[in-house]
């Protein structure tokens, strides 16, 4: 513990600060260089329990931090000077906000008086990131005493609860420092905290279901003769990708899971909805009950089928606190907790109704109802892209849907594929296959957009480790394009992340949009904006291994390699199919 003599008021006060966040379970921070956010980040650094990573930019370490959050499921800490560095952070944390991702933005700051004054490196910081963050709130450093350094305490326990729920999103604390900034250290808090490590102020989550109704929702599942499950995107309940297929078994119901969903597996599950539920066999395909869970599946056909339903079939929308995730409108009813606390107590609930009941087939779907869904399916299938696709032999040529197929089948559950926002998670939907154990799919689908993504990849990677093995991107050229100072993590932080590229020259998702023969000839030079340019020496530059697979042998090949250096894996394909 230090004492306030001849040191800056706010070095105690941050000690404490970063004293609490580790007692409140933030392991993980990123930091940026800076003068004015030099004192919060020493203090993080001081903190054994917190592991602080180096970012050059800001707008990385926001997805650094993103990427950190994602992985692990808690909030992760980015620390940044004054200024712009603040604006720098608005995509991450709008991509936090949409997707309900826990992040925790340290914003350093001039003083009060420093602020309208026409003084450097100075902006509006209460209100730059206002409109996305769950809460903002100002410290007040400028005192230390062991009132205010409780007042500190409690409000970083309130900031990391809130980061949490009842929706995950971002928050800020901005830090307005007085000169002089450092001094010799490191500094201690002016007390030490609660006994046991335990945080000054401990915020419960609120209860979930009641069990009455959940053995409602059983009887109900149990009575429905056509019922569907469409699993989507669930991060922070991952135990949901084998307790879907389960409940699915249990139920005898088709399961449509979204492989950010991880429940794309087992006898129920279909890969294929995306190839048909958007024509005929698929409108024929009418269901008397759709339970969805989490957020909706990327696939279009399979959103439109959904809302075209909506009247015939109740839809029950099971999804974290406070996340609304039906745009067509189409849910009849909101359950709202953990859902995969929801499905284990319907899994549980579903039991208790059958003990007793000698029937095997009492409370399961109609005879032939999901045999209907794999007709469809493989009648899908039965067409030259898919085969090309299913049917590729390890000499066939790599094209858009073949390295999406081979990803979801080289890698299995102990790693981890974080997929870049536009074609990339469009083509895995489509084309990943029903496996065993397939890989944890993270995608920057709150908001889609397709900035920061190598950065989120990074901050994965951070977390990898043993427990979590390899971690590979799969993304588009311009996507890694758009997040080169990302690449610094692979050199700077000797990161051994995975990154395949798929360089189709150009924003070729277009090509399947109406735009494409609207826009005429300014369509290519405007639209698809072509760039030519030479991967390799952006290899070069970030120390990355280049590989250039061409074949569904090499790229097998490469992605089975130790995965112990960063790597640009390319695959150059030609203009978007399938």
């Amino acid at each position: 513990m230090s004492s306030p003599a001849a040191l800056p008021p706010h070095l105690p006060l941050l000690a404490a600060l970063a004293d609490e966040l580790a007692r409140s379970g933030v392991q993980h921070a990123v930091v940026c260089p800076g003068s004015r956010n030099a004192a919060v980040l020493l203090a993080l650094q001081a903190d054994p329990r917190i592991t602080c990573w180096s970012a050059v930019d800001e707008r990385s370490a926001g997805f650094f931090a993103l990427g950190i959050a994602k992985a692990t499921g808690t909030p992760a800490a980015v620390s940044v000077t004054s200024g712009t560095a603040v604006s720098n952070l608005l995509p991450a944390a709008t991509e936090a906000r949409e997707a309900g991702v826990p992040l925790l933005l340290l914003t350093a700051d001039r003083p009060p008086e420093l602020r309208d004054v026409g003084a450097g490196q100075t902006i509006d910081q209460l209100r730059a990131l206002h409109g996305v963050c769950r809460w903002v709130v100002e410290a007040d450093l400028n005192a230390a005493s062991v009132e205010r350094e409780r007042w500190v305490r409690a409000t970083v326990c309130r900031a990391v609860a809130a980061t949490v729920g009842p929706k995950p999103g971002p928050v800020q604390i901005n830090l307005p420092l007085r000169e002089p900034l450092t001094a010799p250290g490191p500094h201690g808090p002016l007390t030490a905290g609660r006994p046991g490590g335990q945080p000054w102020l401990a915020v419960e989550p609120a209860a979930g279901i009641e069990p009455s109704a959940l053995a409602r929702l059983a009887t109900r599942c149990m009575h429905a003769d056509r019922g569907v499950i469409v699993a989507g995107r669930s991060e922070r309940s991952p135990e949901l990708a084998t307790l879907l297929p389960r409940l699915a078994n249990i139920l005898d119901w088709p399961l449509l899971a979204d492989p950010m969903s991880g429940a794309r597996r087992g006898r129920h599950a279909m890969a294929e909805y995306d190839l048909f539920v958007g024509r005929e066999p698929g409108q024929a395909l009418v269901p008397d009950l759709v339970l969805r869970v989490g957020d909706l599946p990327v696939s279009k056909p399979l959103r439109q089928w959904l809302a075209t339903t909506a009247a015939e079939a109740p839809q029950l929308m099971l999804t974290p606190e406070a996340v609304w995730s039906d745009p067509d409108s189409a849910a009849s009813e909101w359950l709202l907790g953990d859902p995969g606390k929801l499905v284990r107590g319907l899994i549980t609930a579903i039991g208790a109704a059958r003990e007793g009941v000698t029937d095997h087939t009492a409370g399961v779907g109609e005879q032939g109802w999901v045999d209907r869904w794999r007709t469809a399916g493989a009648a899908a299938l039965d067409h030259p892209v898919a085969a090309a696709v299913l049917e590729a032999t390890d000499d066939a040529p790599l094209t858009e849907p073949l390295v999406a197929r081979i990803l979801g089948t080289a890698l299995d559950t102990s790693s981890t594929l974080v997929v870049g926002a536009s074609l990339p998670i469009r083509m895995l939907e489509r084309w990943a296959p029903v496996v065993d154990a397939p890989p944890v799919v993270l995608s920057n689908r709150g908001a889609n957009g397709i900035d920061g993504v190598v950065s989120t990849a990074f901050g994965v990677a951070a977390t990898a480790g043993a427990a979590r093995g390899r971690v590979v991107g799969y993304l588009g050229d311009l996507t890694l394009l758009y997040d080169q100072g990302g690449l610094a993590g692979a050199s700077r932080l000797g990161l051994p992340l995975q990154l395949v590229v798929v360089n189709n020259d150009g924003g070729r998702i277009f090509e399947r949009l109406p735009v494409a023969g609207d826009a005429g000839a300014a369509f290519e030079p405007m639209i698809a904006t072509p760039h030519g340019l030479d991967l390799a020496h952006l290899a070069s530059l970030h120390g990355l291994e280049l590989h250039r697979p061409t074949t569904a042998r090499d790229l097998r090949s490469v992605l089975a390699l130790p995965a112990d250096t960063p790597r640009l894996i390319e695959v150059r394909v030609g203009s978007a199919a399938a």
